[in-house]
This record gives structure tokens, C-alpha cells and sequence, in this order.
């Protein structure tokens, strides 16, 4: 395990606050002999590292204002959260172990899922309702 890489095969559902209920799950099955493929989690420390470099939170404590008052002024926010994350360069710290990992895997056609800490939970369930990338081959995609 890396500082900021889980693997399936290094965790189980322990590891919830740090990798999410998709991520634990998959750890589960991966432990289970279930027919899972390779596969790792960035951490919620990682993304609230990547997040203050990009100057998020006071956006993101806007949105509990804006909720029930407008439609167009939570699409503005999240916009412009997206935005900043998009721009914002991942600490190399991180981005060399992301590349490893991913080097770790044998560098094969991958699929990437952003995901909340707050899916697959017992009491919810929001699938669907993040971004997939398919078919990723290599660092550009980065």
C-alpha cells in the first residue's frame, strides 16, 4: 500500500473512509476470490490534498446556501468546482504513484471511475451518478 494507492488485494471494508463503499466492496470481492479485476483506489486523502491545492472548499461550502434557491446558481458552482479540479496540477507525490500503480497493473487498457466515499453504503446508493473513463492506455490520459 502507498500513501495514497490502496489495491483491492490490500484492504477490505475497514478501509471505507479512506476508499469508499465501491472501493471496499471491490476489496471484499477481490479477497473473496470473487472474479475481480486488478485494481486500485485513490484515497479520500489524496483528493482532499489535490482539492485545498485547487482552492475548492469555499465553493464547495457555498452549496448547502444555494440549494433550494436556484437551479442554475448549484450548475454555476459545480462548474466552476470542475473547472478548478481539472486545472489544478496533481502533487507529483501523487501523480508518481498513480503512474506506478498503473505501471503495476501491466499497463493495460484500464477503466476509471470517480466515485464518492458515500456510495454503496447500507443506508444509500448514488451509482451513476459520477464520471467512467474507458478504455485508458496510457499516462496521457492523466
Amino acid at each position: 500500500m502507498k500513501e495514497n494507492i490502496i489495491f483491492f488485494q490490500d484492504a477490505d471494508k475497514s478501509y471505507i473512509k479512506a476508499i469508499g463503499g465501491k472501493g471496499a466492496n471491490l476489496c471484499e470481492l477481490t479477497k473473496g476470490n470473487f472474479p475481480v479485476p486488478n485494481g486500485f483506489c485513490i484515497t479520500t486523502d489524496a483528493y482532499f490534498k489535490i482539492s485545498q491545492k485547487a482552492g475548492i472548499s469555499g465553493l464547495i461550502d457555498q452549496l448547502p446556501e444555494t440549494i433550494n434557491k436556484s437551479e442554475d446558481n448549484i450548475k454555476t458552482i459545480s462548474a466552476s468546482i470542475r473547472n478548478k479540479l481539472k486545472e489544478v496540477e496533481i502533487p507529483e507525490v501523487i501523480f508518481d504513484q498513480l503512474i506506478l500503480s498503473y505501471q503495476q497493473l501491466g499497463a493495460i487498457s484500464v477503466a476509471v471511475r470517480s466515485s464518492s466515499t458515500a456510495e454503496d453504503l447500507k443506508e444509500a446508493s448514488f451509482a451513476g451518478q459520477q464520471d467512467t473513463f474507458l478504455n485508458i492506455k496510457d499516462q496521457k490520459h492523466y
